[in-house]
């Protein structure tokens, strides 16, 4: 064949089309990769960072709880006894208050709900929530609020005598992250 310089044949276009689409090919593979790698790291960190403020805010609270509301068993592993998924106690920040707060899930959301109890007959008197009225009644739990503290909860779970267990699972994408702490209060008495 005589090319003179004229240009490329046929077959040695469609060979150099055929060798830029595989590089092409191999290129965006390795951005996509790079791109699943980055999306679940980046689910991982939020769900370390929502179990991290998750246990912050219950540790806090309950350290300074002056007395349970739930009864927890012992252990996690009893069958009669499994352990609460939430978890309710006076909150000891301002004793005098009367308030209580509560700790549950809703659809992989960690609540934290602020409550108080009273009479129907005087609403405005706060009163501890296992006294009864003249007549054996007992008191109405009026919430305050109810808010959402973290999300992504998948696992909350609630046991021990002196010492208070958590555990706690959190899943984002396809991230699990799972923590286990336990916590003394300071003003404990118990329920």
């Amino acid at each position: 064949m005589n090319h003179k310089g004229r240009g490329f044949t046929l077959i040695e276009l469609v060979a150099g089309v055929a060798a830029s689409l595989i590089i092409l090919l191999g290129v965006l593979h390795i951005l996509s990769l790079t791109r699943v790698a980055l999306n679940s790291g980046g689910d991982r960190a939020e769900a370390v960072q929502n179990a991290r403020i998750a246990l912050e805010r219950i540790t806090r609270d309950l350290r300074q709880a002056e007395e349970l509301v739930t009864n927890l068993p012992d252990t996690a592993d009893d069958p009669l006894l499994p352990p609460p998924t939430e978890i309710e106690f006076h909150d000891g920040h301002d004793p005098e208050t009367l308030t209580y707060l509560r700790y549950h899930l809703i659809d992989g959301l960690l609540y934290r709900e602020e409550s108080y109890y009273a009479f129907p007959s005087a609403p405005e008197l706060r009163v501890v929530y296992n006294v009864r009225d003249e007549d054996g009644n007992a008191p109405v739990k009026t919430v305050v609020q109810d808010l959402a503290v973290a999300e992504g909860v998948s696992v909350l779970s609630f046991w021990g005598d002196e010492n208070i267990h958590i555990n706690l699972e959190v899943r984002r994408g396809e991230a699990r992250v799972i923590s286990n702490t336990s916590i003394f209060g300071r003003n404990f008495t118990g329920a």
